[in-house]
């Protein structure tokens, strides 16, 4: 069967409606296709094909329409007949013969060739980029804090300045994202303002304008791994420290495995009766539907769910800038985005999220195989977990700015934290998530 996403098309009825059709074989002469039984009854001259070939060297697709052609029906099986299109068209025979060209050349170099080989004869993909890396991750901190400085902009910040004193500045509501255990200790143990300054100094960030802002507010736990949601006698802490520290605590909740459902619900339940004693309702940035559902209709009253980062299913993937060319359609659209910073940040319901954003995440963890099994393909099931991840991260070729980090590939973008006009009509939260 020819794949769809290179070869499509649909019958065109007299009345004007369409069907469409998955080919079977191709050559420059004719196609072969299957329609359930009896469909095509009389077959003349009142239809016609609609035909899209993909053309992999515009990364787009070339229509073409026939009508100068024969079908003629190949077999009778029980629940679908197979037809063959016979077409001498010009248009018709050098739009297939490109196309299986093309694709021979594709599937030969699939076998032939590795991933970056493999992306770099399709796109400009940087091959010998992808033999350079840091050599630890506080070197990798150090690449990237220093191309920030690089690109750095100092007047882009100068709205900051009105109400750069703690929490007066009203441009932005500034908050943290506490997304390990180590800041979660800093924060239940430092001062408001100590904790600030140690959440900077760690990305050697400590000069940046952001971190002459107190947050508004924290949202505690992973949005990548259930693992790192606190525990019953955490969440007491934090929302007790919260009081303490004048600023308001949500949590967040990542996408829960049935294995961690019971587990997770007993906090959900626990977080509830706290609001209730509290007497206010407490925030959760949730990672999946079926959490949101269950809050909503349980917790009505004491929980209020909103969407996390991983509720927006978004492509965000730093190598889609070698996957299109300058002159094609999808390229002028994919630099403009780009240009614009659309295509690398990730959000949450009410705001922004930065400098880290997501581009994938996996329900098995990749660092804890890599520690237990010797290879981060294993797929080994965390049951209780060692933390592993406080004291261990990926490192990714230094051009594609990711990070293995959690459970997920993070990636990092230098330009919100270098540019500020990037960030200064942003109506909802600020995030950082250092």
């Amino acid at each position: 069967m020819i794949p769809y996403a290179i070869l499509s098309g649909e019958i065109i009825f007299y009345d004007g409606s369409s069907l469409d059709v998955r080919f079977l074989e191709l050559s420059d002469r004719h196609l072969t296709f299957r329609l359930p039984k009896t469909f095509l009854k009389n077959v003349d001259s009142k239809i016609s094909f609609h035909l899209s070939f993909y053309q992999m060297d515009q990364r787009d697709y070339h229509s073409i329409d026939i009508k100068n052609f024969t079908v003629s029906c190949m077999e009778k099986e029980e629940f679908y007949d197979l037809y063959r299109l016979d077409c001498e068209e010009i248009v018709f025979r050098n739009a297939a013969k490109k196309l299986t060209e093309e694709y021979l050349s594709y599937m030969e170099n699939r076998l032939y060739l590795d991933d970056a080989e493999l992306s770099a004869s399709m796109t400009s993909y940087s091959v010998e980029g992808d033999s350079i890396f840091a050599k630890s991750w506080k070197g990798q901190k150090e690449e990237w804090v220093q191309q920030i400085k690089e690109e750095y902009d100092e007047r882009s910040w100068d709205y900051l300045k009105n109400g750069v004193d703690g929490r007066e500045n009203p441009a932005i509501k500034l908050a943290y994202s506490l997304e390990d255990l180590e800041s979660m200790k800093h924060f239940l143990k430092d001062n408001l303002e100590d904790f600030c300054k140690w959440y900077w100094t760690r990305y050697d960030l400590s000069w940046h304008p952001l971190a002459s802002l107190l947050p508004e507010k924290v949202l505690v736990g992973n949005p990548y791994c259930p693992c790192l949601f606190p525990g019953e006698d955490e969440m007491e802490q934090f929302l007790i420290q919260s009081k303490k520290k004048g600023i308001t605590v949500d949590f967040q909740l990542a996408p829960i495995p049935q294995c961690y459902y019971a587990k997770i619900i007993r906090q959900i339940d626990q977080l509830a009766l706290l609001a209730e004693k509290e007497n206010q309702a407490i925030t959760i940035y949730v990672g999946d539907q079926g959490i949101k559902n269950h809050i909503c209709k349980y917790y009505e009253k004491t929980l209020v769910a909103k969407d996390g980062v991983l509720m927006k299913k978004e492509i965000r993937d730093p190598r889609l800038q070698y996957r299109y060319s300058d002159s094609s359609k999808e390229g002028k659209l994919f630099f403009h985005a780009n240009k614009e910073r659309k295509l690398f940040f990730h959000s949450i319901e009410d705001g922004m999220c930065l400098p880290f954003y997501q581009c994938n995440t996996g329900t098995f963890c990749p660092i804890y195989s890599l520690c237990t099994q010797g290879k981060r393909d294993a797929y080994v099931r965390v049951t209780d977990c060692p933390g592993y991840c406080q004291d261990h991260h990926m490192i990714y070729p230094s051009h594609l700015h990711l990070l293995g980090r959690f459970n997920s590939i993070l990636g990092w973008n230098i330009h919100q934290l270098s540019n500020g006009s990037m960030i200064k009509n942003q109506k909802g939260w600020v995030v950082i998530n250092l």
